[in-house]
């Protein structure tokens, strides 16, 4: 490496992440069958940062979830510290199952040996790529609010988070190499009904912003990490379910990531990495299943459907996790920051 050690270096590239016809589906207890095609491919983005003798690995891609064995894995295939690696799903929901064996630890399994092994050789090949590209680059970041594209799936006027973040890659003549796009939201635009392969509107964010930022027949490299999104959902402030709605929200997140690039900041500063581990104690089933209703044909609009759907959904979910017994969860997690300058 000959460009000075205390400059940022950086790259980044993307891989397809093919699913074949008849792959079972993950995100929704109510889907009926397996993928019967594809309305846009799913990818795995990586993003490869370095300055002085540090580096991390920011690797973006189109699943439901990742798990902790899961990084291990990856890590060891691209010959990487699991210190140097952050894996993130953007929890499209319209994506395979069997990457992870269950999303849920009351679930079944479902894991599908041959697509995490096809997962994990993307994933290295990805972060090969995108390490053969390094560059000296200005690290910049930048924040935006966004207005109407998400909200609390429980309560409209609940908890959410409507900033945008970007991290990108700005190289000399301002061309930028890539992209990193974060916003808490579940990619449920397409619903259970779809058996539609699709990254959701995390895909149509990508596409547009890519086009919109290309310049000299250069196009950056567009990753997708999802945020704290446990309750946030477009449940109430979608327009419908279907392809032209995932272009909408896409669309206009790509929007917001153009002004969080407007207002970005460089970056300065080390990069450092630490661990917390955090314990996590049982909880008691407070209700029984029974008190939940089913039937749901008085619901007044499709959002109140949804929630007493999910609702049952989630109570099944409870009894399959007490039934699993005290071991389904373990006694404590492993929380794992990485920090960019300041």
């Amino acid at each position: 490496m000959s460009e000075r050690s205390d400059r940022w270096l950086a790259g980044a590239a993307a891989r397809a992440f093919p699913v074949p016809i008849g792959t079972p589906m993950a995100g929704y207890m109510a889907r009926t069958g397996p993928a019967c095609g594809s309305h846009d491919e799913l990818t795995i983005g990586a993003m490869v940062i370095t300055r002085e003798d540090r580096r991390v690995v920011i690797v973006a891609a189109d699943v439901a979830a990742v798990d902790s064995p899961l990084v291990d894995e990856v890590a060891a295939a691209a010959g990487l510290n699991r210190t140097d690696l952050v894996l993130c799903a953007s929890h499209t929901h319209g994506g395979p199952a069997g990457v992870v064996p269950r999303l849920h630890p009351g679930d079944d399994d479902c894991g599908a040996p041959a697509l995490r092994a096809a997962f994990v050789a993307t994933c290295a090949a990805a972060i090969g790529d995108a390490g053969e590209r390094l560059e000296p680059v200005e690290l910049i970041f930048g924040t935006s609010q966004t207005t109407g594209l998400a909200a609390n799936r429980n309560d409209p006027t609940g908890p959410s988070d409507p900033r945008l973040s970007v991290l990108a890659a700005r190289a000399a003549g301002d061309a930028l190499g890539a992209v990193l796009v974060h916003f808490a939201c579940h990619p449920t635009i397409l619903g259970a009904e779809s058996r539609l392969v699709s990254a959701d509107f995390p895909g149509a964010l990508r596409r547009s912003l890519r086009a919109s930022l290309a310049r000299n027949d250069r196009a950056p490299v567009v990753l997708f990490a999802n945020g704290a999104a446990g309750d946030v959902s477009t449940r109430f402030t979608r327009h419908g379910q279907d392809v032209a709605e995932v272009e909408r929200v896409g669309t206009a997140l790509a929007s917001a990531a153009i002004a969080a690039l407007a207002d970005a900041r460089p970056v300065d500063g080390p990069i450092v990495y630490d661990r917390l581990r955090v314990p996590l104690p049982p909880r008691s089933l407070i209700e029984p299943v029974a008190v939940w209703p089913t039937d749901f044909a008085g619901e007044a609009s499709p959002a109140a459907h949804r929630q007493a759907v999910t609702r049952v959904q989630g109570a099944v979910l409870l009894a399959k996790l007490v039934a699993a017994g005290p071991d389904a969860i373990p006694p404590a997690l492993d929380l794992e920051a990485w920090a960019l300058g300041d």
